[in-house]
């Protein structure tokens, strides 16, 4: 009995602490049917080929073995050349065209098939040809198998695993686990036919299968590869790799036209072989591949053989299923095992236990014979028992050759190179049974077939003494351990200003990988296990960042252009430019390599954003402190005890690598939920200093300030050589603290040092905003937005409220105010003329200044009127209550002719809804060039929209492309909906808040 160390190895402790990543469930069990219905179509076409042939041809086993001749030639011949497709082709479109291959292949076999049983002479010309032609679309249909098994069950399951050595090998099991099911049924299925219907009805039955099948997979596959976008994914980094690399793109320039000679050549392809040949997985492959030369199964030259003794075709299948279940068996067993005996050792146990139980199989053909009970009974439960180990070592090197060539560029055309030799093996069983086609002459095969699967298992113990370093397995000296922890600690560690060659890389990867391995196969005595579990530990983690850096360094992304590396920089620093995360994506991509930190800083503009968002802290009087208004000596900032901030010390580093010339966007702002434990005043003070005299460079400027900040702000740009000349774009967010009385904010003053500015957003919260009339930027803002301001009697727009003359020309071509007190917009509406004014947005809460006297309800239409502009974008809040005040002004603006040009309108103002749909559907004319119209919906009496009301729109109305709804809820027809949009007219429901929507 073995001991608990030699049973329990060492890697099983740690598989439990390292949980696994979250896969898509329901993609793996959509490919497990797309694949159920490719397999099902296959083992088919494969039992039904062999048996209408043996049933049309009695006394040979000829036909049957140079069908299985040719196909398996095919299979040889251009293995490699579909795995060159597959790495060539996109992932989707080798498999749909595979599949259609694969389909028609079938459907014309049956075809010729029932073409030879309407025919009576069984060996005329007419007789030969058909079944040339049938041979023919047999060497079709093995070629497409090929491409899909290839493609699905090797590529497609790699990616899909991303690297998990427990995923993959699940995976795998599901699949095979789907072979052998199909394996098992569709024999029984093709039997269940042939016995209860005629002749030609079977395969009548089965073509149309075949044809449903095809249509079914051509989309299921689709929808699989949709829901991977890893499979998307791997497909973009080979295409990048292979535009990039030269070599590969020759290479993948081929004549359409090859000869039989050419294809040789490739199929001989000595650096392929060679490569393949010097990896250590290579005497695996050759083992399974001696598998392959066997009688000794129930493929068509057993089942031919098996007829002329007599059996019936309903036992024939049973005994069929009985290898196929004790097949599944075999995948069953083979988790567990792997897991308790580690991957090298359990293909051991499963190949020698294929041998023993092949021996009771030889009893039967020389001792017993197959036609006794007793031989029969050896025969049929050796072949059945060595289904377990067959399958189960089947799995076991499918995953080692996966995960030998998990890092290989060209890790399908090698995997192709194993199935060439299987079929190479395959051939030579096809060869075999053609001289000895003579049913006499079978139990000569079944001994050469015993002594294939034999030098197999010898093979496999040469790959062990490889592998492992030895054959019977012994519990490891802690000498061992040493070794490895020496190994791993000589490993070179790797780091952003390390670059080494893509050869050295690939060597140590190799290395690495080995290292790994025989790491996880590593297991000590059970007393020492808890001390070495902790080592073991640590040393697996130094060695996966080791192989975690290898693989970044040597990944297709290494050769991307610099050109496209700046677009991909660029939009990872677009999304997070105003923060005062210390990880920052820009600085955490120059850390990964050489490469990208120089292609970083060779590209000013990804830096030209410089933000500091300082902490502040409140006294007890609420008052906020400045930590950068310091005025401390700049000698400080040179001392060790006062170290720099990473704040500073970030933008210090995007300052200097912004240039000299780039035009700076500056964020200047406070973060209350940053703390101001390790901050040092002088530094923002000094930093705010360098800034400004960088001053002439800026180009946009952002500040988030309070009353006595924004003073000191003022205070710092003001000062003799400060200068502004090309700042366009000025926003302001800024807070008076609770507590303190309404002063006015001096924006004015810092504005009038802009004479460039054209677009001013001002975000003020209980402030008041002090812009007269004689304000210089309004003659040059093309963008004013407004949100939260008050303070009319610091506008000074107009003294007598009722006087309504133009006190101010602007140049705005946008107005949007939000959420402004009712006399601010008031004021603003009266005072103002914007003959440019495109886009006009007032609300939310606008309906507050509508609450008045009806009159008030002209302000807007007025002021469109008074600028003559022509309105592209219309945004109004109206208050429920104004909607009969408020309709006659909205009439009169259906007929303005400055609203001719009107795309856009929001109108949240529900009780009109129904009226405005009414009278846009009346008045085609008025806003003719709507596009968009966003109202605000009650879907009750009586605001309630029905669905004649939405057709007579869109009726009306052809440009109109998009109808949004705020509402909580809609009940429109369901046929409603999908006419409209065919029709093309979308409707859009949002919530009211406008954060979520979704289209009906």
């Amino acid at each position: 009995m073995s001991s608990l160390a030699e049973r329990t190895p060492l890697l099983e402790a740690t598989n439990e602490e390292e949980p696994e990543e979250v896969v898509d469930t329901v993609g793996i069990r959509l490919l497990l049917v797309q694949h159920f219905s490719s397999a099902w179509g296959d083992r088919t076409a494969e039992f039904a080929l062999y048996l209408f042939l043996i049933l049309y041809y009695k006394d040979t086993l000829l036909p049957s073995s140079i069908l299985g001749f040719s196909m398996t030639l095919t299979g040889i011949m251009l293995s490699q050349r579909a795995g060159h497709l597959v790495d060539r082709i996109p992932k989707l479109t080798v498999v749909r065209y595979s599949i259609i291959v694969q389909k028609l292949s079938a459907l014309c076999a049956y075809a010729c098939l029932a073409t030879l049983r309407l025919s009576n002479d069984r060996f005329s010309v007419v007789s030969w040809s058909i079944f040339m032609l049938l041979v023919s679309f047999g060497c079709l249909l093995q070629f497409s198998n090929t491409a899909i098994s290839i493609a699905v069950e090797r590529d497609w399951t790699t990616c899909i695993s991303g690297g998990s050595s427990i995923r993959l090998g699940r995976l795998n099991t599901y699949l095979r686990q789907t072979n052998l099911f199909c394996k098992l049924a569709a024999p029984l299925f093709v039997s269940f036919l042939t016995v209860r219907y005629s002749s030609l009805t079977p395969l009548i039955v089965l073509g149309f299968i075949t044809v449903v099948t095809m249509f079914f997979e051509i989309r299921w596959i689709s929808v699989v590869y949709d829901r991977f976008p890893i499979l998307e994914a791997e497909q973009q980094k080979k295409d990048a790799q292979r535009a990039s690399n030269l070599d590969s793109t020759t290479e993948g320039i081929e004549p359409q036209d090859r000869s039989i000679l050419e294809i040789v050549k490739s199929t001989l392809n000595t650096q392929d072989w060679g490569e393949f040949v010097r990896l250590p997985v290579f005497l695996s492959s050759l083992s399974i591949s001696f598998l392959y030369l066997t009688v000794l199964s129930f493929d068509g030259t057993m089942l031919g053989y098996l007829k002329t003794l007599d059996y019936s075709d309903d036992f024939l299948a049973e005994m069929r299923g009985l290898c196929v279940i004790t097949g599944l068996v075999g995948t069953v067993v083979t988790v567990p095992l792997e897991s308790r005996i580690g991957s090298a050792r359990a293909g051991s146990w499963s190949i020698w236990s294929m041998v023993f139980c092949l021996l009771p199989v030889m009893a039967s053909f020389y001792v017993f014979g197959p036609t006794n009970h007793l031989g029969a009974f050896l025969l049929f439960g050796g072949m059945a028992l060595s289904r377990i180990g067959l399958w189960s070592f089947d799995l076991i090197q499918t995953k080692q050759l996966q995960e030998a060539l998990t890092a290989h560029r060209r890790r399908n055309t090698l995997m192709s190179l194993q199935l060439t030799m299987q079929n190479i093996a395959d051939l030579l069983k096809y060869i075999l049974t053609m001289f000895l086609s003579r049913p006499s002459q079978f139990p000569y095969a079944t001994l050469v077939s015993f002594c294939s699967v034999l030098s197999g298992a010898m093979v496999y113990v040469l790959y062990l003494k490889k592998e492992r370093g030895h054959i019977f397995h012994v519990p490891h000296r802690t000498s061992d351990f040493d070794t490895l922890e020496k190994l791993i600690d000589a490993l070179p560690v790797l780091d952003a200003y390390f670059e080494p060659g893509q050869d050295d890389l690939r060597s140590w990867l190799m290395q690495s990988m080995n290292i790994e391995r025989k790491l996880k196969q590593l297991q000590l005595p059970k007393p020492k296990l808890p001390f070495f579990a902790r080592r073991w530990a640590k040393l697996d983690r130094k060695l996966k960042d080791a192989i975690s850096s290898y693989r970044r360094l040597s990944s297709p992304i290494q050769s991307l252009p610099n050109e496209i590396l700046c677009e991909i920089f660029a939009h990872c620093v677009a999304q997070q430019k105003e923060t005062n995360n210390l990880s920052f994506p820009l600085l955490r991509l120059i850390d990964v390599c050489a490469q990208w930190r120089r292609v970083a800083r060779s590209s000013p503009t990804l830096w030209n954003h410089i933000s500091v968002v300082y902490p502040h802290e409140n006294k007890a009087n609420n008052r906020s402190l400045s930590p950068w208004t310091s005025q401390e000596p700049r000698a400080k900032v040179h001392r060790d005890s006062d170290p720099i901030t990473p704040t500073i010390r970030r933008a210090l580093q995007h300052l200097r690598n912004s240039g000299p010339v780039v035009p700076l966007s500056v964020h200047w702002g406070q973060d209350s939920a940053v703390t101001a434990k390790f901050v040092k005043e002088v530094h923002y003070s000094l930093f705010l200093d360098m800034l400004l005299e960088r001053s002439a460079r800026w180009g946009s400027l952002s500040v988030a300030l309070n009353i006595d900040e924004f003073s000191a702000f003022l205070e710092k740009a003001c000062r003799p050589g400060v200068d502004f000349p090309n700042l366009r774009v000025f926003k302001a967010r800024s807070r008076v603290p609770y507590g303190e009385p309404w002063r006015p904010f001096p924006y004015d003053r810092l504005i009038d040092l802009f004479p460039a500015l054209t677009h001013l957003r001002i975000e003020a919260f209980r402030e008041s905003v002090s812009l007269s009339r004689d304000f210089a930027p309004w003659s040059r803002l093309r963008h004013c937005e407004l949100t939260l301001c008050q303070g009319t009697e610091h506008m000074d727009f107009a003294p007598d409220t009722r006087i309504t003359a133009v006190n101010i020309h602007t140049a705005l071509s946008v107005v949007e105010m939000a959420e402004c007190p009712d006399p601010f917009a008031a004021a603003f509406l009266r005072a103002v003329s914007a003959p440019n004014l495109t886009k006009l947005r007032i609300g939310p809460r606008l309906g507050g200044w509508l609450d008045g006297i009806s009159e008030s309800s002209s302000l807007v239409l007025s002021f469109i009127e008074r600028s003559s502009c022509r309105l592209v974008e219309l945004g109004l809040d109206i208050h429920p209550s104004r909607d009969n005040y408020f309709w006659p002004y909205l009439v009169q603006l259906t007929q303005s002719k400055h609203m001719i040009s009107l795309i856009r309108l929001d109108l949240a103002l529900a009780p009109i809804v129904p009226r405005l749909v009414g009278l846009l559907s009346s008045q085609p004319e008025s806003w003719s060039q709507l596009r968009t119209l966003r109202v605000r919906y009650w879907p009750s009496a009586p605001h309630k929209l029905d669905d004649a009301a939405l057709f007579a729109l869109q009726a009306s109305r052809p440009k109109l492309q998009t109808l949004w709804l705020d509402a909580r809820f809609v009940d429109f027809s369901k046929t409603t909906i999908p006419s409209l949009r065919s029709a093309g007219l979308r409707i859009i429901v949002a919530r009211q808040n406008g954060e979520h929507f979704w289209e009906l």
